[in-house]
């Protein structure tokens, strides 16, 4: 049976882009990048988050990736400095299991941004 995540993928449109928008801006780990394959490969603790060029991509067409940080507010205003684009109004939620917001990628892909309430 399951046991494990192997990947969360998402099909993006342009993959040097896409890397430089989950590098530079989301400062994520990149681990592997082929652009003849059309793939890369970023590692958040562990666990494995893929890009593949490819469509469909964005608008609903990828699985939710939700990450954890430790500072909501303090990341949401450092994103939206960066013209990152939000859902809804772009404002925190408080929810019974913490506060979250949801922002989107170049391809309109949406990445949940999750803080632990205590």
């Amino acid at each position: 049976m399951i046991r494990n995540i192997t990947a969360i993928i998402f099909n993006v449109s342009d993959l040097e882009k896409a890397c430089d928008f989950y590098k530079n801006t989301l400062k994520l780990n990149l681990t592997y990048k082929n652009i003849t394959s059309g793939w890369a490969e970023f590692d958040i603790n562990g666990i494995k988050f893929s890009l593949k060029k490819n469509k469909p991509y964005g608008n609903g067409n990828n699985p939710l990736v939700s990450l954890y940080v430790e500072n909501l507010e303090r990341t949401v205003c450092e994103l939206k400095e960066k013209g990152v684009a939000f859902t809804g109004t772009g404002e925190i939620q408080s929810e019974f299991f913490g506060n979250t917001i949801n922002m989107k990628d170049l391809d309109g892909n949406i990445i949940n941004l999750f803080e632990k309430q205590y």
